[in-house]
């Protein structure tokens, strides 16, 4: 990779995380649905991030568990607990000083829609469990919403996400260059929602 390349990359991810990038999701609605006239890039990578001048994150409920790997037949057998798979158990305690979290990083060709689909704000009910994320079926794009459902552990939590939520986006036409410069944003700022179960 030239360092022409890697310097397009670092200016990228420094945009992203520019505070006078971001701004409250609440901007971005129209009659409390997502304006797709409001996003101004087509493809491109995004930021969604908690704000947290008030420092809240402390009190929201922070601990998960996230499903591993399937175990093979040996060591459930010796495992003492009824469990077929890895669980490993996370606390989202980094960054927690910031005045903004980063929460998620992602990248898409369609932005608008892809961020429609993680806030999901069609959706009122949502099942909350204070061990795990809960994410409906078949559905792996909704992680923003999912995390903050977690982090609330309410029904509903469109409210929060309104208002203490903010999006920042850069416009990236490269298919390329979008992985790239989601990997160093997600490297560089460890955003919560990112972490997931390996494959």
């Amino acid at each position: 990779m030239s360092s022409v390349i890697r310097e397009e990359i670092v200016q990228a991810v420094s945009r992203l995380h520019d505070p006078s990038n971001r701004k409250p999701i609440s901007e971005y609605l129209k009659n409390s649905f997502l304006s797709h006239q409001t996003i101004p890039y087509e493809k491109g990578v995004y930021a969604f991030w908690l704000d947290n001048r008030d420092k809240k994150a402390k009190n929201l409920h922070r601990s998960l568990q996230i499903k591993g790997r399937q175990l093979n037949k040996e060591t459930i057998k010796k495992n003492k607990k009824d469990e077929k798979f890895e669980m490993h158990q996370v606390l989202w305690d980094w960054n927690l000083d910031d005045d903004f979290i980063l929460l998620y990083v992602g990248k898409s060709s369609r932005v608008s829609n892809r961020i429609a689909e993680h806030l999901k704000l069609g959706t009122k009910k949502w099942k909350v469990n204070p061990l795990e994320i809960i994410k409906p079926k078949n559905i792996t794009s909704c992680q923003l919403r999912s995390g903050i459902q977690h982090l609330c552990q309410v029904e509903d939590a469109r409210p929060f996400i309104i208002n203490n939520v903010h999006l920042s986006i850069v416009e990236e036409l490269s298919f390329e260059m979008r992985f790239y410069i989601e990997d160093s944003a997600i490297g560089q700022g460890m955003p919560w929602f990112n972490l997931d179960s390996e494959r």
